[in-house]
Formats: structure tokens, sequence, C-alpha cells
């Protein structure tokens, strides 16, 4: 998925369990501020307002408050520029 200049990819681990997690993988050329994710899914992020630095990989962990029962949508977007 590519938004706002940002490159970013989600791996799902644990899929079903109470252990259930996202791993957001992302990184952009140009610097971003203010970088947030959102999702369907109620939950807690490791991380979820930052600036991304150009060529720098940042990994951001979501874990949802019960195992998805439906699928996950996503988005990112960067409030600065």
């Amino acid at each position: 998925m590519n938004s706002e200049g940002i490159r970013m990819s989600v791996q799902r681990l644990n899929a079903g369990t109470k252990d259930e997690r996202y791993i957001f993988y992302l990184s952009a050329d140009q610097l971003k501020y203010g970088v947030a994710i959102s999702t369907n899914l109620s939950g807690r992020y490791s991380d979820n307002y930052f600036t991304l630095l150009p060529g720098e990989e940042k990994q951001v962990t979501f874990t949802p408050s019960s195992p998805a029962k439906q699928q996950m949508i996503y988005n990112v977007k960067a409030y600065g520029k």
C-alpha cells in the first residue's frame, strides 16, 4: 500500500488467538510528520503519531482488543508536510 508517499505493508501474527497482533512496516522517501495509522478494529498501537525519516523503516505493532472476526481495513496519514 502506498498512501501520501508512505509505503506500508502489514503482517498478521497468531491469527484467531488471544495473542493475535499485526506488524505494520512503513517507509518513505521524504520526511513525513504526524504519521498515524487507523484501522476498523479497536486495539492498542505500540506507537501511532510519529515522524518518519527518509529511508527509515518503522515498525508499529497493533494488538486488537480481541481476535479479529472480520478483515482488518487500515489506512495511513501524514498530518504535516
